[in-house]
């Protein structure tokens, strides 16, 4: 019976450690995934903010590649012409923390191509222009890890609501250490927290 008990707790211990591993390893994956978002959403807002503000795109050109790329990416979500206006607002919201806006960035050059042996659809890296994504600022005084640990949707309600760049900077930051919900971060951006 002993014998038993030390087996019990054995098994314990291991589904305890084991358990850790999996839900450290699970945070951290999202954390990534995060991160990685943010930074295409960043990339893709700057590409749409310089192509639409600057007048090289016709009107109705969001809402037609929006068309497109549902048609090419069956399955992927969050590119309606909505979700991509507000990749534009991202990125134009903080264009000021990048090192530099393309020097030095990674470059990300892909393009749909059908596969003529299966007639599926591949991503291939090819093009003349390229979606450079996010290069954070080194100044020391950006809240860099809450900045890239709070999901789009609280980055969308920081930008919608407060407008000016200390104010978002607060917002990230506070949104983050009391790991507030969305709807929680917007109450506490209109009644001027900030200010207070």
């Amino acid at each position: 019976k002993n014998d038993d008990n030390l087996a019990s707790a054995k098994v314990r211990e291991a589904v305890h450690v084991i358990k850790a591993a999996i839900l450290k390893s699970q945070a951290q994956a999202a954390q990534m995934v995060n991160h990685e978002q943010l930074s295409l959403y960043y990339g893709i807002g700057r590409y749409v903010s310089e192509h639409s503000r600057k007048g090289f795109w016709g009107t109705g050109a969001i809402e037609n590649i929006s068309r497109q790329l549902k048609s090419e990416l069956p399955g992927f979500r969050g590119f309606s012409a909505e979700n991509i206006k507000l990749m534009r607002r991202f990125y134009e919201a903080w264009k000021e923390i990048e090192v530099n806006s393309v020097n030095g960035s990674t470059e990300m050059q892909l393009t749909c191509q059908p596969n003529s042996v299966d007639g599926t659809t591949e991503l291939q890296a090819v093009g003349s222009e390229s979606i450079h994504q996010l290069q954070l600022t080194t100044d020391e005084a950006f809240p860099i890890t809450a900045f890239l640990n709070i999901s789009f949707s609280h980055h969308v309600a920081i930008f919608r609501y407060a407008k000016e760049y200390e104010e978002r900077k607060y917002y990230v930051q506070t949104a983050f250490q009391q790991r507030l919900k969305v709807e929680d971060l917007e109450q506490m951006i209109k009644s001027d927290m900030y200010a207070h």
